[in-house]
């Protein structure tokens, strides 16, 4: 082992200022001889890598111990921030590893309102099949076929529905998902359809 990665006060630190500058790579080499769980960087570094989009090296951290259900320093879960950013790709990776379905942000915004918002639709049956509450709550009442109405995600809308999403529920301001849909033409399409 390299003597510049041993384990020594003040690595952490160091790391934490590169993960800052963006130096994936020299993290990366650094975690070759030390787990980031070991240093405390690991759920600081989940954004970043799926932000780069580096999927190979999650899947490898996350296989030798990285634990996906750890929020960061702010409280962040990973699931959540990558929902909230539209990586799909990187969510995928963090449900396969067990990632847990129903966290949410300080809000109270789970990764399937973000999912909702964003029209991601692959990912909220991801998490609809991981357990995903289809009709929990933010902290206005929002549920997530209320972020996919406002959106006009209607793909998102449908899956939601098709997997018992309640149309009828009413957030704190006593409205439901149907009001949330801004096009008058719109509403009228879908409340049609539900009708017959």
């Amino acid at each position: 082992m390299n003597w510049f990665w041993k384990k020594r006060p003040g690595r952490e630190a160091e790391w934490r200022i590169w993960l800052a500058e963006g130096r994936l790579e020299e993290i990366r080499a650094g975690m070759i001889a030390f787990p980031a769980e070991q240093h405390g960087l690991g759920p600081a570094l989940i954004p970043a890598i799926i932000a780069q989009n580096d999927l190979p090296w999650l899947a490898l951290l996350i296989g030798n111990g990285l634990n996906p259900n750890a929020p960061d320093a702010q409280g962040a879960w990973p699931l959540v921030a990558a929902a909230a950013e539209g990586w799909e790709a990187g969510a995928m990776v963090l449900l396969a590893a067990g990632a847990m379905p129903n966290v949410h942000d300080r809000f109270g915004v789970t990764a399937l309102m973000y999912a909702a918002r964003w029209g991601a639709v692959s990912l909220g049956n991801a998490l609809l099949a991981a357990g995903a509450d289809v009709d929990q709550r933010d902290q206005e009442g929002e549920t997530a076929l209320m972020y996919a109405t406002a959106a006009s995600q209607w793909s998102m809308l449908e899956c939601l529905l098709a997997a018992g999403a309640q149309s009828r529920l009413l957030n704190f301001e006593g409205m439901n998902a149907w009001d949330k849909i801004s096009d008058p033409t719109a509403r009228q399409l879908w409340a049609d359809k539900l009708a017959g």
